[in-house]
């Protein structure tokens, strides 16, 4: 185990992580210059939720660095454990998954108009997601600084399980999304038009970012676990999640002064269809 593949990816994934969460503070800066009517759920629980979670798994990110690289510099047998901090980050990592998720599943659930049916399944699987991850997160505490192998033997099948449902989850809302606004494109024309074809192609485009990394996390823990390249994946993950339901709350202005210069979609409507 060389410290290339393992504290390298490491600190690989803490910059690129506090570099997105610097994004992401950019992001909410932005919304709450040109969105403060939003309802306070929005505006205070969850986007400003997320960014105190996301400023907690930073702090935690940093100090699994400064624990390698300082506390324990040039001991190599101290790569086979983690601080305490790491399974905090973990329970962060799926606090913000399941938000951004619920978010827009509640979304998908609007531009439907089938609350049971979306809502329903989709906030189990999420239940199930945050409560493994607070299980894998308490045992991750229970074992700190200790060898990681036996944890990883007892609880592989729980952390791929997730992993799965997660990827399965994000795949399903982006199909829905998109499947929903092909039916509604074949009804419209003109500028409304290009806002939806903007919508689907932005719901694919991120889509398929959140699935790839989920699915190279799974491939690289299953392949190559003593790599700590699914580690710096999973590191970034959970800014990917935050940093694309920002980006689509600050999309709506634009979308609807494109919205504003055709008759066949009012502004409210796609309000809430890009938020």
């Amino acid at each position: 185990m060389s410290y290339g593949s393992t504290l390298g990816m490491l600190e690989i994934g803490a910059v690129i992580s506090s570099i997105l969460f610097g994004i992401l503070t950019m992001q909410i800066y932005y919304y709450q210059k040109n969105y403060s009517q939003d309802l306070p759920w929005i505006k205070y629980g969850l986007v400003f939720g997320i960014w105190f979670i996301e400023l907690v798994h930073t702090i935690c990110i940093v100090h699994a660095i400064y624990f390698y690289s300082v506390i324990h510099f040039g001991d190599a047998e101290a790569l086979d454990g983690w601080p305490v901090s790491f399974a905090i980050a973990v329970i962060c990592h799926g606090t913000v998954a399941v938000l951004v998720q619920g978010f827009f599943a509640y979304r998908i659930a609007r531009f439907t108009g089938h609350f049971c049916i979306v809502l329903v399944p989709c906030f189990g699987v999420m239940i199930f997601e945050l409560v493994s991850d607070i299980v894998i997160g308490v045992e991750m505490a229970t074992v700190a600084r200790q060898s990681h192998i036996p944890f990883q033997d007892n609880w592989e099948w729980l952390i791929l399980t997730v992993l799965c449902l997660r990827t399965t989850l994000d795949v399903l809302i982006s199909g829905a999304f998109v499947y929903h606004l092909m039916k509604w494109r074949n009804d419209i024309s003109g500028n409304t038009l290009a806002v939806i074809d903007k919508l689907i192609l932005w719901t694919i485009e991120t889509g398929l970012v959140l699935s790839l990394i989920s699915i190279l996390i799974i491939i690289c823990y299953t392949t190559i676990p003593e790599n700590y390249t699914w580690l710096m994946l999973y590191m970034i993950l959970p800014r990917v999640f935050s940093n694309t339901m920002l980006a689509n709350l600050n999309s709506r202005n634009r979308l609807q002064q494109t919205v504003q210069m055709s008759n066949h979609l009012n502004v409210s409507s796609i309000n809430w269809v890009s938020s």
